[in-house]
């Protein structure tokens, strides 16, 4: 077991690896794997049992028969962590794991999310002037908000996909538009002056909201545009840039999501649409600010290895910090012949240093 890493994934996927379904992520992990002459096993943290570490059910793949096969083995010492941590059970198990002894990456995210992350990234001024204005979504903040900015995201502290997110801007006499999501993820307009919408005040209720100013993008083609910057440790133990994509926003709308209707591309396409944009000065300054913020996240944070930052390119081409994923979906990525090589690199990168964590232990 010294030269095989663990990677924890979702029940289901689990399942659906062992009944024969091939994912591209897979295919990318088990080459970075043989680059690395390691062995890589996928665990399931619900059926973990933390009495029985030392025979744990495993997925490993049989290049022979070409297909995953269940064994029973030693939890690896180095583990990836690609499970959500939203149950208190699973949160809870990933704790005791490292107290026991075993090193397992990107397992514990900050708690209270967006918010906690930008009141700690404030504290350092390099990164400050890069950061929109971001409160706490309640009533009153909301409303001092909009006396400072003309426009404003209102987002859950947690959220994947763009799911809860809305955003409010001020037209003519005065009066605001909140722009926002039903249940079946279809868009509705709702017009106010100064007294808050019921469905904002409602969803602040529920669970808890920041409210940002929202910076006017760089747009191409008349769609706003920000950047996944995914930034991760390698074989060497240290941050570096993996790769840095484009997101574009579905026409009419400003979120930049894929999953929510938006494109993946290369950023220099983007940006070299734009007759005042240098985009090597642009890339250089993304970089620089991302990787500030991964070694300023790591003061914070239990070891983080795997980071995806969504960074938003002002009209002036300043760049500035929207928010930062532990455990970044990359299935529109895939689909993507031109973003194959940035694919391979970001799957590869983790079971790098996964190596790299693994050598340090066998020389202890």
């Amino acid at each position: 077991m010294k030269n095989t890493m663990g990677i924890f994934i979702s029940k289901r996927k689990y399942q659906h690896l062992l009944d024969g379904r091939s994912y591209s992520s897979n295919y990318f992990y088990e080459q970075g794997a043989n680059d690395c002459n390691l062995s890589i096993c996928y665990v399931t943290l619900n059926d973990l049992s933390l009495e029985k570490t030392e025979n744990v059910k495993a997925l490993l793949y049989d290049k022979d028969e070409e297909k995953y096969k269940e064994k029973l083995i030693p939890l690896p010492r180095v583990v990836y962590n690609r499970v959500s941590q939203k149950s208190q059970r699973i949160r809870d198990k990933l704790k005791q794991l490292i107290n026991l002894g075993y090193y397992v990456f990107n397992a514990l995210p900050f708690k209270n999310g967006k918010f906690i992350m930008n009141q700690l990234l404030e504290k350092n001024a390099e990164i400050a002037s890069h950061l929109p204005k971001t409160l706490e979504a309640t009533e009153s903040n909301i409303k001092r908000m909009m006396n400072q900015f003309n426009k404003l995201f209102i987002k859950p502290f947690y959220s994947s996909i763009g799911k809860g997110i809305m955003y409010m801007e001020k037209v003519e006499n005065g009066d605001w538009i909140l722009h926002f999501r039903d249940d079946k993820q279809k868009w509705h307009q709702t017009k106010f002056t100064y007294t808050i919408p019921a469905h904002v005040l409602k969803a602040i209720s529920q669970r808890p909201y920041v409210v940002q100013e929202r910076i006017p993008l760089a747009t191409y083609d008349g769609r706003s545009f920000d950047t996944r910057v995914i930034v991760q440790k390698n074989e060497t133990g240290n941050w570096g840039i993996t790769g840095m994509v484009g997101k574009l926003a579905q026409k009419g709308h400003v979120i930049t999501n894929v999953g929510m209707g938006g494109d993946f591309s290369d950023i220099v396409t983007y940006l070299s649409m734009n007759p005042t944009f240098s985009p090597e000065e642009i890339c250089k300054s993304i970089e620089d600010l991302a990787l500030k913020i991964a070694h300023e996240l790591e003061k914070y944070s239990y070891h983080i290895a795997d980071l995806g930052m969504d960074i938003g390119i002002a009209e002036d081409g300043k760049p500035y910090f929207i928010e930062c994923n532990f455990r970044s979906q990359y299935s529109g990525m895939e689909k993507d012949p031109s973003l194959e090589e940035v694919c391979k690199s970001l799957y590869a990168n983790p079971i790098r240093y996964g190596s790299f964590l693994l050598r340090k232990m066998n020389e202890i």
